[in-house]
């Protein structure tokens, strides 16, 4: 018995173990920045762009802040407990780097380039800002911008109210039954989402 719960307590190490720890780095001519924002309706944004010079720095964290509030939310959308989900995935995603040169505000954009394709990138049901980020950082080193927000309709596994950075979870509930929250009506959220 000693030797099973042995091997219980050590499965989110293994699991760390067996986890890429750096994502593969993008293979267009630019380096890669990132950075998050809050748009003008208080939804968070972050956007993948070229950087003119090439930064050699180690990879941000895959996981965006708060870790915590991350972790819990994958858990929940997998309907795990989030002691579980704590103990069982905290080690494996907290251990994974970007590809990307986090900055505070965008840097500077390849010399040359006045004008670059943006691309809107939507992440999809239950997943947040960074699940494909080595697609939109293969764009971006390619020289688009791409700017990918994580929706505040509940659809986002997790993300964060401009106000008081208090989490909002993804409902998993039937998309007929969602009522939009600006109006009220039980239109699935889909004119809000839209808006988005």
């Amino acid at each position: 018995a000693t030797v099973a719960l042995t091997g219980i307590a050590a499965l989110p190490y293994v699991l760390r173990a067996l986890v890429r720890k750096q994502l593969p780095t993008a293979t267009g001519p630019h380096t890669v920045g990132s950075c998050v924002q809050r748009d003008s309706s208080g939804l968070l944004v972050r956007v993948f762009y070229p950087i003119g010079a090439c930064v050699d720095a180690p990879g941000s964290s895959w996981l965006p802040a708060p870790t915590s509030v991350y972790i819990t939310a994958i858990g929940a959308f997998l309907n795990l407990p989030s002691t579980i989900a704590g103990w069982l995935l905290a080690p494996g995603l907290t251990a994974v780097r970007g590809s990307w040169v986090e900055q505070a505000q965008p840097g500077a954009l390849p010399a040359g380039d006045d004008q670059l394709p943006v691309v809107c990138f939507s992440h999809g049901l239950g997943a947040f800002q960074n699940v494909y980020s080595v697609l939109c950082c293969e764009l971006a080193s390619r020289g688009m911008i791409v700017v990918v927000p994580e929706h505040a309709d509940r659809s986002a596994c997790a993300t964060t109210y401009p106000d008081d950075d208090s989490p909002i979870f993804c409902e998993r509930s039937s998309e007929a039954r969602m009522v939009n929250p600006r109006t009220g009506e039980q239109d699935g959220g889909f004119s809000w989402r839209n808006s988005q």
